[in-house]
């Protein structure tokens, strides 16, 4: 378990309790139990909500460190960006369907956005990595 705390950079917090952390010290502390278990699959609900962009970006590229050794992992995201970013490919759902699961390029796009969000809008692509950039029509 030191060894996930230490991962999430926050090994020095071991000793303390859960009330005396910040919210973002407590979702990193939890994403350190998810990583603890050394699980074949890790199933990960919103993992980066909560923290700063770099505590994101850390728990982001934890998360491809897991997968590139062989690991499945399963997340979920409200943050298109982060997902376009971060995944291989992207199930939007609608409804309580599957509209499409595919790589960013092909998940976010102008149509799929418009019928899963109501959203104008697309996926941009960046020096610094694919936006998403959407409005209310």
């Amino acid at each position: 378990a030191l060894g996930a705390l230490t991962e999430v950079e926050m090994a020095p917090l071991a000793g303390r309790g859960v009330r005396d952390m910040s919210g973002g010290e407590r979702a990193r502390v939890l994403f350190a139990r998810l990583l603890a278990t050394g699980a074949p699959l890790l199933l990960a609900d919103e993992p980066a909500a909560g923290l700063d962009p770099e505590a994101q970006f850390l728990v982001m590229h934890l998360l491809r460190r897991r997968l590139d050794s062989g690991v499945a992992v399963l997340a979920t995201f409200h943050d298109l960006t982060l997902a376009a970013r971060a995944c291989d490919r992207i199930g939007v759902m609608s409804g309580g369907r599957l509209l499409t699961l595919a790589p960013p390029s092909e998940a976010l796009t102008a149509s799929v956005l418009a019928e899963a969000f109501g959203l104008e809008g697309g996926l941009i692509a960046t020096p610094a990595g694919p936006v998403v950039a959407v409005r209310r029509p």
